[in-house]
């Protein structure tokens, strides 16, 4: 179906951007797991994907992290 094949497009378009995007992007599950994390944002907290994916979001912060970032994601949790 057309339909279906643009929705697929849709995504891989989606994923594209996630993952070529210079912003730091997490994706969060409703228990506030990290599920996604593109390059920028392990770059910007100098953690590896395998140590963090399936975590709590909050293991991320650490002294280096401004405070903003993380309420930031709190609050993008809550909505």
């Amino acid at each position: 179906c057309s339909s279906d094949l643009a929705q697929a497009e849709r995504e891989q378009l989606a994923m594209k951007m996630f993952a070529s995007s210079r912003e730091a992007i997490a994706i969060i599950d409703a228990e506030r797991r990290l599920v996604m994390a593109n390059d920028a944002l392990l770059k910007l907290t100098g953690f590896v994907a395998d140590d963090i994916l399936h975590q709590p979001y909050d293991l991320m912060h650490t002294e280096s992290q401004p405070e903003a970032f993380f309420q930031i994601g709190r609050a993008s949790c809550r909505e």
